[in-house]
Formats: structure tokens, C-alpha cells, sequence
């Protein structure tokens, strides 16, 4: 259902539901009544710019998929994202700039047409129009009327059994067709281009050269009257080409006479250190600007971060400190005075043991059954904490 006229849409349409047998299909029968929101034949002469439902999404998706993987991270992603719109942007400006430089080789016989369609139109553009061209040799003009406010041509194509009208108005040079697709697609039709070439037209009007798609469509954009400040990178490409075929010519004039050289090289370097000297202040202005705005933010102390010490490397840590002495460059495991005393208190309780009855009668059997597991407990911990305890001497006093 591409590019077909209204009848031959609902022909078509007919013989592929009868072939089918889909008459009664519902999803069928949905489609056709909304076929005002769909079909070619029926929305034409609505400016879309080329564009359909799905292709907007799915080409941004297509060309994001190629810079973003499912298994990013959110900084991974935004990094390559950023890539992206770099990646486009500068594709802007190899478009912009392939359009400004550079001479189309001719492929049709309507060299006028098409040398002026080089000018005006931007590459891309002018590449779809060629293709009208090379089609318009199949245009024939029927017939051609007057009316008081216009004049109306009826043209057919070869092999087609089909006409076509177009009406200029001579006073507004306008031109329409009826097929609608100058108003939709926003270049001029076959039938136009026919009617061109029959009334030995060599430039297109301007009312059938859409502004969007012209070499001067930035023009607007970028026109420095009245602005002030740096210029973007979008708006870059398109000025200095500008300046640039401004300068050529400048230059074919005054390399014909010496005089005329010398005054504009001179000029030119008067200019060029005023400019320079201009854009020192401002970078110098900028640095300043930041200096004195821009500081670095006061740092905060975190909750229970403790306090800090400073190392032989001049970097903060953490310092530990003994929970049993308070003292710091130990913990309670290594700590010398909780060890004294733990000893002291264990040599307490064999004082305490010898002096017993049991002691001093030598039946201490009973007693060692409980003693010497805790002992040897005592002793493991002794050897953890790297502390040594005199159980040698211990057990020859008492043996």
C-alpha cells in the first residue's frame, strides 16, 4: 500500500481481501476504518517530513544500541550515552559541511534545473530530487487551460492510464498539483517538474523550495546580529563557511592589484591581533570569573569517624586504643597491665591453695582432678596473648 492514488488504493484493497477471504476479519475491518490514519492515499498533502509512526523510536533504538550493552551500570551508560550525542552532533556537522563544499556530478539532461536544485537544496535533499528528475522524461502535458486567475495542465505519464492536474499562478508564481506531494514531502512533484521543463522554467520558484531544506535553514539560527557571547558547536561549521566564501571573494579582488594587496594583508593583521587581543581579556576575564566564584566545598566530618591521628606519612587513620588501660598503640589482647595482673591474681589463688589442709597433708588428689584442667586452659590463653606463666616452678615448689 506505498504511493498509490485513492482509487487505486481501494482496488487494491478489494482484490487482496477477496483473494484472501478476510471480509469478515475484524482486525481487518478495524483497519479499513481507520484507514484516514494510515494510508499514503489518504493523508497525503500532511507535511510529516519523511517521517512514520515507528521510525523515530526505532532508529534512535538502533543507534543507541550500538554505543549501550544490557550490562552497563548507570555511570557506564551515561558515559556511553554522552558518546552518543557527541557521535551525533558531529555527524551534523560532516552533513553540514558536505553540503557547503563540494560539486554533485549531473546525471540528468536538465542541467539547469538540477545545477540550481545543487544550490539550493542541501545533499541529501538534492539527491531525492535528482530521482524526479530522472523521472520526469515520462511526463507529457495534455492539455493546458486559462482561467482568469490561473492556468490549469493536464499531464499523464508514460504507461499510465491516469491524469494529473497542476495550476500555476502566474502572478504569485505558485504552483500545486493535484497528487499532494509537493505538501507532503516538501519538494516538488514529477507533474511539476514536467510542467517546468514544458514552460522552460531553468530555476525552481520559490514557492515550491522548502526553507528546511536549504543550504540556509541554520541562517536563522545562527545569524550573529544581535547576540553576543560564544558560539556553539552546531552553529560553528555553518559561520565559518560563510566566512569563509566571503573570503574568496575578497581575495580574487584584491590579488589583481598590488596596492589593493598590501591594504588588505595589512588589514588583515591589524585585525587578527585585535581579535586575538580580545580573546585574551575574555579567557583571562573567565579565569578570573572562576576563581572568585568557584571554590572547594568545606569538608565535613563524618558521623563516628573517631579520632584522628597522623602518621609518619602524613595520612589520617584510625587510632586504636587498649579497652581495658585506654592507652592506644595495643588492644586488650596485647596489653602488658592486664596481663601483670592477671598473673598476679593466679599466683594469689596457689597461695591461697597451699595454705589448705589438703596442701599440707600431701592429698591434694582430688583438687588437681579440678586444677589441672583449669590450668591448662589458663596456660592456652597465656601462649595466645604471647605471655608466659612460671607453672614449672609452680609445680617443683609444690611437689
Amino acid at each position: 500500500m506505498g504511493d498509490l492514488e485513492v482509487d487505486e488504493f481501494e482496488n487494491l484493497w478489494s482484490d487482496i481481501v477477496e483473494e484472501f477471504g478476510l471480509q469478515q476479519n475484524p482486525w481487518i475491518l478495524d483497519m479499513y476504518e481507520r484507514k484516514h490514519m494510515w494510508a499514503n492515499a489518504y493523508i497525503r498533502g500532511k507535511f510529516f517530513a519523511g517521517l512514520k509512526t515507528t521510525s523515530r523510536c526505532e532508529a534512535l533504538n538502533m543507534q543507541i544500541g550500538k554505543f549501550i550493552g544490557n550490562g552497563y551500570n548507570l555511570h557506564e551508560f551515561i558515559e556511553h550515552f554522552q558518546h552518543y550525542l557527541e557521535f551525533m552532533r558531529r555527524r551534523e556537522l560532516v552533513a553540514d559541511y558536505r553540503s557547503v563544499y563540494g560539486q554533485p556530478i549531473f546525471k540528468s539532461k536538465l542541467e539547469a534545473l538540477e545545477s540550481y536544485a545543487a544550490i539550493v537544496y542541501t545533499k541529501d535533499v538534492f539527491e531525492l530530487f535528482r530521482e524526479v528528475l530522472l523521472l520526469s522524461s515520462n511526463v507529457r502535458v495534455v492539455s493546458c487551460k486559462k482561467t482568469s486567475t490561473c492556468s490549469l495542465f493536464e499531464v499523464t505519464m508514460y504507461c499510465r492510464d491516469r491524469s494529473w492536474n497542476v495550476a500555476w499562478d502566474k502572478a504569485d508564481d505558485e504552483f500545486t498539483c493535484s497528487c499532494l506531494r509537493m505538501e507532503s514531502f516538501g519538494i516538488p512533484c514529477v507533474h511539476m517538474v514536467g510542467v517546468f521543463v514544458y514552460l522552460n522554467i531553468t530555476q525552481l520558484p520559490v514557492k515550491t523550495i522548502c526553507e528546511r531544506w536549504t543550504k540556509k535553514a541554520k541562517q536563522a539560527a545562527v545569524d550573529p546580529s544581535g547576540q553576543v557571547g560564544e558560539i556553539p558547536d552546531a552553529a560553528y561549521m555553518s559561520m565559518h563557511a560563510a566566512l569563509l566564501n566571503d573570503c574568496r571573494e575578497l581575495i580574487k579582488l584584491a590579488c589583481q592589484y598590488f596596492e589593493d594587496y598590501s591594504e588588505l594583508k595589512s588589514m588583515i593583521r591589524n585585525q587578527s591581533n585585535v581579535l586575538r587581543e580580545k580573546h585574551r581579556l575574555r579567557v583571562s576575564i573567565a579565569d578570573c570569573g572562576e576563581k572568585v566564584s568557584v571554590r572547594d566545598p568545606l569538608r565535613a566530618r563524618h558521623k563516628g569517624c573517631g579520632q584522628r591521628g597522623l602518621t609518619a606519612r602524613e595520612k589520617t587513620r584510625r587510632v586504636q586504643r587498649c579497652s581495658k588501660c585506654g592507652k592506644a598503640s595495643h588492644n586488650s589482647r596485647k596489653c602488658a597491665e592486664f596481663g601483670s595482673e592477671r598473673r598476679r591474681g593466679m599466683a594469689t589463688a596457689m597461695e591461697g591453695w597451699e595454705n589448705t589442709s589438703a596442701a599440707k597433708e600431701g592429698n591434694y588428689t582430688d583438687e588437681m582432678n579440678v586444677l589441672i584442667p583449669l590450668f591448662a586452659g589458663a596456660i592456652w590463653r597465656f601462649r595466645l596473648m604471647k605471655m608466659s606463666f612460671p607453672f614449672e616452678d609452680f609445680v617443683s615448689a609444690n611437689a
